[in-house]
C-alpha cells in the first residue's frame, strides 16, 4: 500500500491528497505528492522502494527538483500547469513529470527511472569520442558520404588528412560532392564503381583526385556501404599512393632498360654460339686429318717396316697409334659437350624408368658375364627433353658399369626421392668412388680422379650432364667414398604440364 504522510483529514493549511489522482496502484515508477508548503505528502510504492535504496534516513524530498519554489507559485493560478525536470537520487536518474493541479492544491510528481537510457548515452558519447578522435588522427584519408537520393555522392563527414591531401577546408567539402574531387578520367569509372560496389557491399580500386590548387593525384580507396539511421552511405578510406606509382614508374624504366640489355647480351651470346659451331666444325676438320696422318703413317711404317723394328721401336708405334686414337676420342667428346648448348631444349613426359631398362639391357649385352644387380625404380616420369634426358641417363649408368668393374658382383640403382619438395633422381652405385674432398674436380672436362689404366674414358661425362641438367633448370651434386661408390642426383625444373 502506499505510504501516506499527508495531514489530518480537513486541514486548511495542509489539505488530504487523493491518492486516485496519482493513481498509484497502476504506475510501478514513483509517484510523489506535494502540498503547497512544499512537505512531501505521497510516496508511492515505487517510489518507497526508490527511497529505501539509499538507505536510512534518506529524506523523500529528494525527488525534489531545484526550482519547486517556482512550481508551488504555480497553484496559484487558476489553471493546470506542467514542468519536465530531471533529478538525481543517490546513483540513479529519474526524469520527472510534474503535475500542477491547482483544483486540488497539490503537486503530482510522476519518475521514470532513465540511469541505464543516461549511462548508454554516455557510452555512445564517449564512443562517438574516441571515433572523433580516431577520425581525425588517422593518417590516410576518411570520408563518408550519401550514396542515394537528392543527396547522393555529397560529402557527411571528412577528416583532417583529406583536407590535407586535397587543400580545401572541412567546411568547404563538406559542401562537395565526390564528383567535384574526382579527376575526369576517373570521374568517367564512378558509374561503373557505384554498381560494382552495390553488388558487394565492399570494393578497393585506384582513383585519380584534383586538389584545390589543380594537381592530380593517385588514391588507392577502400570503400563499403553501411546503415547510417536507415540510410545507406559510403564510408572510403583512402591513401595516398603518389611514392608508390613513382617506384612503380621507375622499377618500369629499369626493367624496360634491363630487357634492352637482355636481348642485347642475348644477341650477343647467339652470335657467340654461332662462332662457336663455325670453330668447333674448323677444329674437328683441321685436327683430324693431321690425326688421321699421324695414325696411317703409324699404321704403314708397323706394316711396311715391321722387320726392321725391334720391339721397342714396335711398342713406340703402338702408343703413337692409340694416343692418335685417344685424341681422336678427346675431339669427338669435346665437339659433344659444345653441341648441347646449341641442341634446341624442347620438353615432353619422359619415362626415366622404360629408358633406364633400355640402357640396362644394352649394358648386359655388351658383358652378359657380369654379375650385376640393377634395380630401376617403377614409375619414374620427368619433363624433359627426351634426347637430352637420355643422354644424362646413359652417362650415368655407363658410369656406374664402368667404375664397378672392379668388383666380382655389383649393385646399381636407378630410383627417385624427394627434397624440399621437388623430385630427385638418382644412380648410385657400390664400385670403386672417390674422396671426397676431389668432389669439385669432377664436373670439369677432363678431370679425373682415376687413371686410365684402371678405368678407360675421358673425363668429360660430369661435365656433359651438368650442362645438360642446368640447362633444364635443374641442378646435379654426387656423394662417395672410396672403395664404397657414388650417387648422382639430378633434377629438372619444375614446369606446368600443359606448357
Amino acid at each position: 500500500m502506499p505510504m501516506s504522510m499527508s495531514s489530518k483529514p480537513g486541514s486548511q493549511n495542509e489539505p488530504d491528497q487523493k491518492p486516485l489522482f496519482f493513481f498509484p496502484q497502476l504506475n510501478p515508477n514513483p509517484v510523489i505528492g506535494v502540498n503547497p508548503s512544499g512537505r512531501v505528502t505521497f510516496l508511492s510504492e515505487g517510489a518507497t522502494r526508490a527511497l529505501e535504496s539509499l538507505g536510512k534516513g534518506a529524506s523523500p524530498e529528494v525527488f525534489l527538483p531545484k526550482d519547486m519554489g517556482e512550481i508551488l507559485a504555480a497553484l496559484k493560478q487558476p489553471e493546470r500547469a506542467t514542468f519536465r525536470r530531471e533529478v538525481t537520487v543517490g546513483d540513479r536518474v529519474f526524469d520527472e513529470s510534474i503535475c500542477v493541479a491547482p483544483e486540488h492544491g497539490v503537486v503530482g510528481i510522476y519518475a521514470t527511472d532513465i540511469t541505464e537510457r543516461r549511462r548508454t548515452e554516455q557510452t555512445l558519447r564517449e564512443s562517438e569520442e574516441r571515433f572523433r578522435l580516431l577520425l581525425h588522427q588517422a593518417s590516410d584519408a576518411i570520408y563518408v558520404h550519401e550514396l542515394d537520393g537528392d543527396r547522393a555522392g555529397r560529402f557527411l563527414e571528412v577528416n583532417e588528412s583529406v583536407c590535407r591531401m586535397l587543400g580545401y577546408s572541412r567546411e568547404e567539402m563538406l559542401a562537395m560532392e565526390v564528383s567535384d574531387i574526382r579527376a575526369p578520367g576517373s570521374l568517367a569509372r564512378m558509374p561503373e564503381i557505384i554498381s560494382k560496389l552495390r553488388a558487394r557491399g565492399s570494393l578497393v580500386f585506384v582513383t585519380e583526385n584534383r586538389t584545390k590548387d589543380g594537381r592530380t593525384l593517385p588514391f588507392e580507396v577502400n570503400v563499403s556501404l553501411f546503415d547510417l539511421q536507415g540510410r545507406t552511405v559510403v564510408l572510403a578510406i583512402a591513401r595516398d599512393i603518389t611514392e608508390r606509382k613513382q617506384a612503380e614508374a621507375e622499377l618500369l624504366k629499369y626493367r624496360n632498360h634491363l630487357e634492352e640489355l637482355v636481348a642485347a647480351r642475348t644477341s650477343e651470346l647467339e652470335s657467340a654460339n654461332r662462332e662457336l659451331g663455325a670453330f668447333s666444325y674448323s677444329v674437328s676438320h683441321d685436327l683430324r686429318a693431321p690425326l688421321r696422318a699421324i695414325n696411317g703413317f703409324a699404321q704403314a711404317l708397323m706394316e711396311d717396316c715391321a722387320a726392321q723394328l725391334d720391339t721397342v721401336g714396335r711398342g713406340y708405334l703402338d702408343r703413337v697409334r692409340a694416343a692418335s686414337r685417344r685424341m681422336a676420342e678427346l675431339i669427338d667428346h669435346l665437339l659433344n659437350l659444345a653441341r648441347i648448348a646449341r641442341l634446341p631444349l624442347e620438353r615432353k613426359p619422359v619415362n626415366l624408368s622404360e629408358l633406364a631398362r633400355t640402357i640396362a639391357g644394352e649394358l648386359r649385352e655388351a658383358e652378359p658375364t657380369r654379375q650385376v644387380e640393377l634395380v630401376i625404380q617403377d614409375g619414374m616420369t620427368a619433363q624433359a627433353d627426351p634426347v637430352l634426358a637420355g643422354m644424362v641417363l646413359r652417362n650415368l649408368m655407363d658410369n656406374a658399369w664402368k667404375f664397378t668393374g672392379k668388383h666380382p658382383t655389383a649393385r646399381i640403382e636407378v630410383g627417385e626421392t624427394v627434397r624440399d619438395g621437388e623430385p630427385v633422381w638418382f644412380v648410385r652405385d657400390d664400385g670403386a668412388g672417390f674422396d671426397m674432398a676431389y668432389v669439385d674436380n669432377l664436373f670439369a672436362p677432363f678431370q679425373r680422379l682415376h687413371s686410365t689404366a684402371d678405368f678407360a674414358g675421358t673425363g668429360i661425362g660430369l661435365a656433359t650432364i651438368q650442362r645438360i641438367v642446368r640447362r633444364h633448370g635443374g641442378r646435379g651434386w654426387i656423394e662417395g667414398a672410396v672403395e664404397k661408390g657414388v650417387t648422382y642426383y639430378f633434377t629438372f625444373a619444375v614446369v606446368n604440364k600443359e606448357t
